[in-house]
């Protein structure tokens, strides 16, 4: 097995929530709910008031992954990626300055980057670290990467989230339906040979790299398909997917959502040996079925 083909985690529980689909399995079936058009509470009630939806839905899909993994999410380290944030609540600030010329101070405690894992981390008296970070459409491979990185450099679990709620009509369109992912990561023993077994792992992720830049033929994302909130949906269904079947060959699944140097990760279902097999550079990307 080479160096990129090995896997660097296994993934533990997923979370997802999006207007009408409010897990993962929903998302798959594709069967919309119409009791599903907010996020259930998941905060302490004295922390309820003021919450953005932004940090409502960091802390559903949280909670949908650490479930699903029986882990809690008091000890662990925390990635939120997010590529706009708060910019919602920073609006509202900018208009009360405009028009009252004035600032609530409740606003402004909301409208910083790291408000959503400030949020969890307070939530469930979580003092490891935790991350926040934006990267434009790259936002869910940087999320990715750091908690590889952290993976590597410490072991054991890692959460990573990945959510946008939709941006003000007055700036742009780009972001119209609000969505958000979870995974909650294990990292592998090193050594060489075979990945070992991690008892109910849903899926095997390696060989995170950018691609070489696509040809000027091949197929762009769709509009459906952009943002790195939605690229973010697309690992976590072909991780729940390869928990499903696991006799499926391994997929790589696109970060970016295309551009010049789109960022992927090799996705496996639960058997060590289907991630023997390195893709050779430059082989075009498999969308999970």
């Amino acid at each position: 097995m080479t160096a990129a083909a090995r896997p660097f985690a296994a993934v533990m529980g997923v979370g997802a929530w999006l207007p009408g689909f409010p897990d993962a399995r929903a998302l798959m079936e594709g069967v919309r709910r119409d009791d599903a058009d907010a996020p259930p509470a998941r905060l302490p009630v004295r922390m309820r008031r003021r919450t953005s939806l932004l940090i409502r839905m960091v802390a559903e899909v949280a909670a949908q992954a650490s479930e699903q993994a029986g882990i809690s999410l008091g000890a662990i380290p925390i990635v939120v990626g997010s590529a706009y944030g708060e910019l919602g609540t920073t609006m509202e600030m900018l208009h009360e300055l405009s028009v009252d010329r004035g600032v609530s101070p409740f606003r402004f405690h909301n409208s910083v980057h790291n408000t959503a894992s400030g949020y969890l981390s307070i939530a469930h008296e979580n003092r490891s670290p935790a991350t926040s970070l934006a990267a434009g459409d790259q936002t869910a491979a940087m999320a990715l990467l750091e908690a590889k990185t952290l993976l590597e450099d410490r072991g054991g679990d890692v959460l990573i989230v990945v959510a946008d709620e939709p941006l003000p009509a007055a700036l742009t369109s780009a972001v119209a339906t609000p969505v958000s992912g979870a995974l909650i990561l294990r990292a592998l023993p090193g050594g060489e040979g075979e990945a070992p077994a991690v008892e109910r792992a849903l899926a095997w992720l390696g060989d995170l790299r950018p691609e070489p830049p696509a040809p000027v033929s091949s197929a762009k994302a769709t509009d459906s398909d952009a943002g790195p909130g939605r690229a973010f949906l697309r690992l976590l269904s072909a991780a729940t997917r390869a928990g499903a079947r696991p006799d499926a060959p391994p997929v790589r699944i696109d970060l970016t959502g295309g551009g010049e140097r789109p960022w992927s990760v090799t996705v496996g279902p639960p058997s060590p040996s289907t991630m023997t097999v390195s893709r050779p550079a430059g082989a075009p990307t498999r969308q999970a079925p």
